[in-house]
């Protein structure tokens, strides 16, 4: 009787132990969703530190932080998603990089068109025009992604 309580107990001891890993290693990223609907995704394999305070809401994953306002954080959830640029499924757009001003082709008309910096805040925000291009100038020096319907790329602009 005692032998078969041991082995249950060393049972449910592993079970225990091993149900959570599990679970933990499908989850690939933090999302964080913003009062204006914006998302930000934080890659869960840099290690993810999330803090409140009575005024801030603080992530910071590997070496990049994002400080937001709790007011402006809608709500954040863990994915199954990675938060890696992935390669392109969709034929890519073209972008072309003038010293602090970027322009992109090859996109779909009035397509979306989301440009990130490397912590993840939204650096601005269109749609293609009617010949399926965008530009951005006058960006700081920094790494950045650009994502649209086509393909999402990442890329620097020195100083």
């Amino acid at each position: 009787m005692k032998l078969r309580l041991s082995i249950l107990l060393c049972f449910c001891t592993l079970w225990g132990n091993l149900t959570p890993i599990h679970a933990a290693d499908a989850y690939r990223s933090v999302v964080v969703t913003t009062a204006s609907g914006s998302t930000m995704r934080f890659d869960l394999s840099e290690g993810v530190d999330v803090q409140f305070s009575e005024s801030d809401f603080t992530i910071t994953a590997g070496s990049s932080q994002v400080v937001l306002p709790l007011s402006e954080v809608a709500r954040f959830d863990f994915s199954t998603e990675s938060a890696a640029v992935e390669s392109p499924s969709k034929p890519a757009a073209s972008l072309r990089i003038a010293g602090h001003d970027i322009s992109v082709t090859g996109l779909e008309p009035a397509s979306p068109v989301m440009l990130f910096s490397a912590g993840g805040m939204l650096v601005a925000g269109s749609r293609a025009d009617a010949a399926g291009s965008f530009s951005a100038s006058g960006l700081e020096a920094g790494v950045y992604i650009l994502k649209t319907n086509l393909s999402t790329l990442k890329f620097l602009i020195c100083k």
